[in-house]
Formats: C-alpha cells, structure tokens, sequence
C-alpha cells in the first residue's frame, strides 16, 4: 500500500516514498526511455517497472535487502489460491467480522480521524462501521467528508459510468447516521488554478489524464488538513476485492488475451488509448503500447494462484481478481496515496487489508453478485446499517465536473499551450489532431463537459508541465 523507490550507485543505494525524493540527489537525472514511457502510458501496470530509468520501485509483498555482496529481492507475501466451503449466509457472516475488525482497528490513532463519504456502496459501508464502533466507544459522532463540484447535482447528466449524482445519497446517509457531515465543494477556478494542477502533477511525479478529478481530490485533502482530520478513511479498494467493475465480469473482455480495462477501452475505439488522442501516431506506433500491455498481461497470468481440480468459470474468475489486485488497484493506491501525503493526510484503506483481500479472492464468483448485481456480497454484509437506496445504489464512477466553463477553461488551456513556441510536449503530438482541435472540431458545448473527451487535453497539459519542471530528457 505504500511505495518505495530506489537507484543503485557505485557504492550503495539512494531510497525515498517518491522518485522526487531520490531525483533531487545531485547523481540522478530525469531520464525515461521508450519502456518507461510505455509504463506510463499503456494503463496496464507492471510492479516494480521505472518510469525514471534506475529508478524502480520496490514490488508489494517484497523486501529489498542491501549489503556489500549487493541487493537481494525477496517475497514475503502472495495471494494463495485455497477452497471456499462456506455458504452465503457463512459468507456473508465472515464478511461483516472482519469489516467490523478491520474498521475498528483503522480508526485507532492519536489524532482525529475521519471517514470519505461519497454516497455509495462502499464509503457509507464504511461510515457506518465507523460510527458503530464510535458509538460502542461513546466518543462522539463520525466526521465524514465529500467532494462535490458547484451546482453538481443541479446541472448533474448521467452518462454511462455515472447514472446519479451523489449529494443527494450522501445527505440520507449522513442523516441516517447522525454523522458530523462537511461538503467540500470546488469551483472551476479553483479546478484549473495552474498551482492546484501542477501540486496535483508533482504529487504522483507523473502526468495523468485525470485532470479535475485529480485537483478535486487533492482539494479535499488540502481541506481535510485544514480542520486537522489528518487520518481518513477511504473506500478505495472495494471494487477491486468484491467485483463491483463490470469488465471483471464480461466474457468478452475476460477473454480478449488481454487486462479488461484495456480490452474495455479497446472496444471503445479510445483513440491510441484514453488521454492519448493528441499524441503522435507515429510515436504511439513505436512504443507499440499494445504489444507491451498484452505481454504484460500473459506476464501476469502466469503469476496468479491456482486451485487443483477447481472449475474453468471460478478458474478464471480468481484469475481476474488476481489481475484487478497486482495490476489494477497499485495505480489507485498510488494516486491516493500521493495526492492525500502531499497535503500531510495519511489515508487508510480497510477493504485492502490483506486478510479481507485474500479471504474474497477465495469466494466463487457466485457469492459475490447474487442476481447480477455487482458487490451483492458487501451490500448484504451491512444492509441493516445503511438506509435501502443507498444499499442499491448502482456503483458510480468517481466523479469529474461537468460544468462546461471547465471544459472550455482546459481547451484555452491547450490552445495556449499550441502557441507557445518554448512548449517541451509540441514534438510529441500529432499535428494534424491539434489542427482538427484549432479548427473546433468535437470541442463544443457537450464535449467540453466530457471527461472523456477532454482527457487528451488534460494529458497533453500534464506532459508539457512534467517535462518542463522534472526536465525530463527522453531517449526514446
């Protein structure tokens, strides 16, 4: 759950939680090849790689240890692949205690803590835990926060990742709980202040395609250490260990030779893959991110635990929660982590506890989505606690604005950015999908609200910024 990134020397070794902490050593420079630009642009995660050349990190699960005979890498933990005889009452029953052990172990510390609350599934399961063991303690009700943008749930859309707004379900739960409840809400200004979005870039150390949902959250943790809630509980993690993504669950995608997400967003024709449709072509082609996400995924397969004389179906489901774990969650982890430590926020994450991971990769796909429905394990695990809509509420993805003065914000933000003769990202994009743009092709009212469809600009921004303030040199 917590990174750790090295570079070898002539004589030792250089360590730090972020490549910034080992690169601001005068001994190691910016440098990223072709397989660390592949790493950060394929979506398809390989534990351990460098993005920085000689920078990799140390893979979970692992020690590194360091003596005069060198560096020796070792595993001391993995998944296991072991037989599930509970029913789905057992199942369930199980479920709950160790969500109730778990909770109350993560809320032990010596500072006030908190809980995220969105309104779904995972974070009100997790607020309700909370406030349980609170009550039991007698100290006082649970401090919940969430993130919402202005005029959201007014202006609110459904598109098809995210079918309702969440304020509204945050509020039942709040009331419902009789939580000390606070919303944080952002504004377009504040979303592309360039300070915000460059923190949100030094953050990772990386440039993302995320863009307001990236400001958004760091804004939040910003918040939280303002009114001093430096520990917080977030519900990162539930998707991964109880199934709640659809692709996990598709035959198609599971069966493309590939990771779902990536044959997801394959199927969906994403131009050269999502945030990269302004790149050039030509790069895309030689990197050939394809080629290296599918080789990275047999990879991966061939890692995942296996169960003697188990069926095909809870084969290759066990097989896909063992992708979605080692090569899905670390990006999220990460992203959290960072962007939460960049305001002095530690954030705890109780559904990656390593004894609810393992005990979930074990139960058949069949307990987890009791009639089709995704988490159906989870929602009966705390249905008494939490108000009926709120336990059926369909997973929504997390949030990004859409308030089209952002939208057109970040594409002035690009047009700049196409003007500037000194811009270090102009090499790398494709000329004639900057025309297309400068033209005001597809940029119009409804796509500059699309998260979707302004991740290339995001991504585009977020590079030329990472290339200038890392000075990245490129050996491509």
């Amino acid at each position: 759950m917590k990174p750790l990134f090295y570079h070898r020397t002539p004589d030792g070794l250089l360590f730090g939680s972020e490549p910034k902490a080992v690169l601001s050593h005068p001994w190691v420079k910016a440098v990223v090849d072709a397989d660390g630009l592949r790493e950060l642009l394929s979506h398809a995660r390989n534990p351990g790689a460098a993005i920085f050349r000689g920078i990799p990190e140390v893979p979970p699960g692992h020690t590194l240890t360091v003596d005069r005979s060198g560096l020796r890498m070792e595993q001391y933990w993995s998944l296991t692949a072991n037989p599930h005889h509970e029913d789905l009452s057992a199942t369930t029953t199980a479920v709950r205690d160790l969500l109730e052990d778990i909770v109350a172990r993560q809320l032990i510390a010596d500072v006030p803590t908190s809980v995220l609350l969105s309104g779904g599934i995972d974070s009100s399961a997790l607020a309700a835990l909370a406030a349980s063991t609170l009550a039991r303690q007698d100290t006082g009700p649970v401090h919940t926060y969430s993130m919402t943008f202005r005029d959201y749930t007014e202006t609110f859309r459904p598109q098809q990742l995210r079918g309702t707004p969440d304020p509204p379900f945050v509020a039942q739960v709040a009331r419902h709980l009789g939580t000390a409840h606070t919303d944080i809400v952002t504004e377009p200004g504040q979303l592309t202040d360039p300070l915000i979005r460059t923190r949100t870039m030094q953050a990772q150390d990386i440039p993302t395609h995320h863009g307001d949902m990236d400001s958004s959250l760091y804004l939040c943790f910003r918040h939280l250490r303002e009114q001093s809630r430096v520990v917080t509980l977030s519900g990162e993690g539930a998707d991964e260990v109880f199934g709640g993504y659809f692709w996990a669950h598709d035959p198609e995608l599971t069966a493309a030779g590939t990771f779902p997400w990536v044959a997801f967003e394959r199927r969906k024709a994403v131009s050269g893959g999502l945030g990269l449709r302004l790149f050039d072509p030509g790069l895309r082609k030689e990197l050939d991110l394809q080629q290296y996400a599918d080789q990275h995924y047999r990879d991966a397969v061939a890692e995942a635990p296996v169960l003697e004389g188990e069926s095909e179906e809870r084969r290759r489901a066990r097989q896909v929660g063992h992708l979605v774990l080692t090569r899905w969650l670390p990006t999220l982890l990460d992203r959290e982590d960072r962007l939460s430590m960049a305001s002095g926020v530690e954030l705890r994450v109780p559904f990656c506890d390593h004894r609810l991971a393992q005990y979930l990769l074990d139960v058949p796909p069949e307990l987890k989505r009791i009639g089709g429905q995704e988490k159906s394990l989870l929602r009966s695990a705390v249905a008494d606690l939490l108000p009926e809509p709120v336990v059926n509420r369909p997973k929504s993805a997390y949030p990004a604005t859409q308030d089209p003065a952002y939208g057109n914000a970040v594409r002035e933000k690009f047009l700049q950015l196409t003007r500037d003769p000194d811009a270090r990202v102009t090499p790398l994009l494709d000329a004639q999908a900057t025309e297309s743009v400068l033209a005001g092709d597809g940029t119009g009212p409804e796509q500059a609200g699309a998260w979707v469809e302004r991740a290339g600009f995001e991504m585009a921004l977020q590079f030329d910024s990472w290339l200038r303030e890392y000075d990245v040199r490129l050996v491509l």
